[in-house]
């Protein structure tokens, strides 16, 4: 992949991630906590997913981009990126799981809120990051 492909990638990634948080905040004003909770989700992962082409990394699962964030920004990144980064993509990872595959799951309002707000939080922190990088 040329780095022409590579920031066209990136910027359609980070795009799709705030139309997912455009949905995510849409569903949250209609009570629609499960869908919201899997909308903030993928926005954080297409964000992720976004700012892993800069470590030139491809992940196809969930668990590895989970991963591969936390190796290549987490554990051997440069500081930018914090372990409560880290924790907030795997709370809003174990919330959206149980939306999407537990009948018996009711998400409350309050913690359906915070995951948008981390991922609004997270996308802001990689779009900043990306800037920077790619400038």
């Amino acid at each position: 992949m040329t780095q022409s492909e590579r920031n066209l990638l990136i910027k359609l990634r980070v795009g799709q991630s705030k139309e997912y948080l455009a949905d995510a905040s849409s569903m949250l004003k209609t009570g629609s906590l499960k869908s919201a909770n899997n909308r903030s989700y993928y926005a954080m992962e297409k964000a992720i997913n976004a700012l892993l082409l800069l470590s030139n990394t491809a992940p196809k699962t969930h668990k590895g981009i989970i991963q591969q964030f936390n190796k290549c920004f987490i554990f051997e990144g440069d500081g930018y990126f914090t372990i409560h980064d880290y924790r907030k993509l795997i709370k809003a990872e174990q919330i959206r799981n149980a939306s999407d595959y537990d009948d018996f799951f009711q998400p409350s309002e309050q913690d359906s809120l915070q995951i948008y707000k981390d991922a609004e939080a997270l996308i802001e922190k990689i779009c900043r990051y990306i800037e920077e990088i790619t400038q």
